[in-house]
């Protein structure tokens, strides 16, 4: 019995498949990654700026974050303000992390309310259902605020002589605070480990009272 032989066309659709096969594979796999942080519609950008730019969040204990406006809208800005600890309408698991490490704060030595500890269960319980996207916004920027706080609290490598520009010292290189979040914490798989190289590196520069109220944004007010 004579074996058949693959004619040029079945040839020919053999080798496609040998070398569609890795492609397939990986675009298989791909739709099991899930993207990071979550577009905004254009209305949802425009409430975002302009919190950002007014410096302020009403749902802060500390409302007023001028301190940090700059880090924060830079944050944002690299990003093309996409919402970086929600998506899917849900918070993403550094979030998750993030808010554990805000409301445990008192055990390093930090006072958790500074980092609206006790709010962020409120918060959590609200993006179940269907949320509006203000509510996402909100979320967004209010953890983006407190964990910028929370690592001034833990190190603030150095301020500028302007006392504009906050540093963090990471492996010996000096990160803006923006591109520490943005390139260490958001997409850490650890965010706990990635804050906890940093902990206990401050340096004095001013009074601690001012320092504090400095560190908290405020303004000079209650």
């Amino acid at each position: 019995m004579r074996k058949r032989v693959p004619t040029l066309s079945q040839f020919a659709g053999i080798i496609a498949v040998l070398l569609l096969t890795p492609f397939l594979t990986s675009l298989a796999n791909a739709q099991y990654i899930a993207p990071i942080g979550q577009d905004p519609s254009a209305a949802a950008v425009a409430r975002l700026r302009d919190l950002i730019t007014s410096a302020r969040d009403p749902d802060l204990r500390w409302p007023d974050f001028l301190f940090y406006r700059a880090e924060v809208e830079k944050f944002y800005e690299s990003d093309g303000y996409s919402l970086s600890w929600i998506h899917r309408g849900h918070a993403r698991p550094q979030a998750i992390v993030l808010i554990g490490m805000l409301q445990g704060a008192g055990d390093r030595g930090l006072n958790p309310e500074d980092y609206d500890g006790s709010r962020w269960s409120v918060r959590l319980a609200s993006l179940q259902g269907s949320v509006s996207e203000s509510l996402l916004v909100r979320f967004d920027l209010a953890l983006t605020v407190c964990i910028m706080r929370y690592v001034g609290g833990l190190h603030l490598a150095r301020l500028d002589p302007g006392l504009i520009r906050l540093q963090v010292n990471v492996g010996g290189r000096k990160l803006d605070l923006a591109d520490f979040l943005r390139t260490q914490v958001v997409a850490a798989t650890d965010p706990n480990a990635t804050l906890k190289k940093i902990e206990g590196k401050h340096i004095r520069f001013q009074s601690g009272q001012t320092l504090n109220r400095q560190l908290l944004g405020f303004r000079g007010r209650n």
